[in-house]
């Protein structure tokens, strides 16, 4: 939303939520808000030709995440709405830190090269690439993670730090093989250690110069690499620390490299830059925005919400690890006697050291019924890989009742070289 701020010149306003996959009257964490309401001022505007003023808010609202437990169920995320008349803002400044070795700081001490691979299962408490605002769905606690990854932690802060917009990072590294990707994630430590998400970014190495035209790396050599990650409000707040984890997997959210790969970083060269966004007293005066409205809900007899989890199971012996994130028995039944039920399962599995045992396993099934009919389509996929090529199949089985009508199988190849 950002760049669409930065890059049209049309008629334009941006609002950035703390919600998940979900419209903003409904949102997930909240606050939720009155979305529908400020749609109607857009249009009215626009299509309308209504002089109602919506032209003259800020050009950006977004709401500043504060530090919220990572484990906690959220149904309201703390924090506050702020506002920027213009996107890009000249308020908004860059912070620059340093990548010493095991710290962030401000000056940069002598050159460092620091060697790190991580394990394959880093990443497994990435949460969904898609979460719908459910705790099973979000990141927990990057502990785990961060022990996996090559990290650089800040000391203590004095005061507040408030960052609003895209944190980038500016790399000197190397890596052993002519395909790796590089994971950064920027977490907030609180003063017991718990470590929060805030937000991350990735770069297939191979696409360092360009998305359109991948080039293989020359192992040994040193490149740098500069790149964004994703765009964030959020608040550290005094007494917290910064922490930049770096990584060479992050499993299930990246498919791995095709063989394990050794990164080595250069420390006190390699730099982190936070867009600060100072805190203004004009955002306690913003309009407040309506209540969440919506159109009266869908009538149900009978409406049996599903239960979502995600577990992970690890196999000491073999290394292998599984991931498995499963949503079923949700049931709904209309008054004219229509029932709706689906279930959904998918499976990430991993051997440790073995890159290429990467495995995705995706179930689901919907069933649509009244009274003596019943249907029913079941959808199996499996993506693996080899060191060429993703392969890739799906199973479509239709049921009326218990019979068969169809089964549909398809697979399909594709070369890693176009990816």
């Amino acid at each position: 939303m950002l760049r669409l701020l930065e890059g049209l010149d049309c008629p334009r306003k941006g609002l950035i939520g703390p919600w998940a996959h979900a419209f903003p009257e409904e949102g997930v964490p909240g606050p939720a808000i009155g979305f529908l309401q400020e749609c109607v001022r857009w249009f009215d505007r626009w299509l309308k030709g209504a002089e109602n003023g919506v032209m003259e808010a800020p050009a950006l609202r977004a709401f500043m995440e504060d530090w919220a437990p990572p484990r906690a169920r959220l149904d309201v995320r703390p924090g506050r709405w702020v506002a920027e008349e213009t996107w890009p803002s000249p308020r908004v400044v860059p912070l620059e830190y340093v990548l010493n070795p095991g710290s962030l700081d401000e000056a940069p001490l002598p050159e460092e090269r620091l060697e790190h691979a991580s394990p394959q299962t880093t990443g497994l408490d990435s949460g969904l690439w898609c979460p719908y605002g459910d705790a099973e769905d979000l990141p927990t606690d990057q502990r785990a993670d961060d022990g996996l990854s090559l990290c650089f932690t800040s000391r203590s802060l004095d005061e507040p730090l408030e960052i609003l917009g895209f944190p980038e990072v500016r790399l000197a590294l190397a890596v052993d093989r002519p395909c790796a990707l590089v994971a950064v994630r920027l977490c907030d430590v609180a003063p017991g250690g718990e470590s929060a998400l805030v937000t991350r970014g990735f770069l297939n190495l191979t696409h360092r110069e360009s998305h359109e035209r991948p080039a293989p790396l020359e192992p040994g050599r040193r490149y740098d690499v500069t790149f964004r990650l994703n765009a964030i409000a959020h608040t550290f707040r005094p007494g917290h620390r910064l922490r930049l984890a770096i990584s060479t997997c992050y499993w299930p959210m990246l498919w791995p490299s095709p063989e394990p790969v050794t990164l080595a970083l250069y420390a006190g060269t390699s730099r982190l830059v936070l867009p600060v966004r100072p805190p203004r007293a004009e955002d306690a005066t913003l309009a407040a925005f309506g209540e969440p409205e919506a159109a009266a809900p869908l009538p149900l007899d009978v409406w049996t919400e599903g239960r979502a989890s995600r577990t992970v199971a690890r196999d000491l012996g073999t290394g292998a690890a599984e991931l498995v994130y499963a949503y079923g028995g949700g049931r709904r039944v209309l008054p004219n006697g229509i029932e709706l039920e689906d279930a959904y399962r998918e499976t990430f599995a991993i051997v440790e050291g073995d890159p290429l045992s990467a495995r995705v396993r995706v179930e689901a099934e919907v069933a649509v019924g009244r009274g003596r009919w019943r249907t029913r389509v079941e959808t199996r996929s499996a993506l693996r890989a080899d060191a060429a090529a993703f392969h890739l199949e799906n199973t479509v089985t239709a049921y009326e009742g218990e019979q068969r009508v169809f089964t549909r199988t398809w697979t399909r190849s594709v070369p890693r070289d176009l990816v």
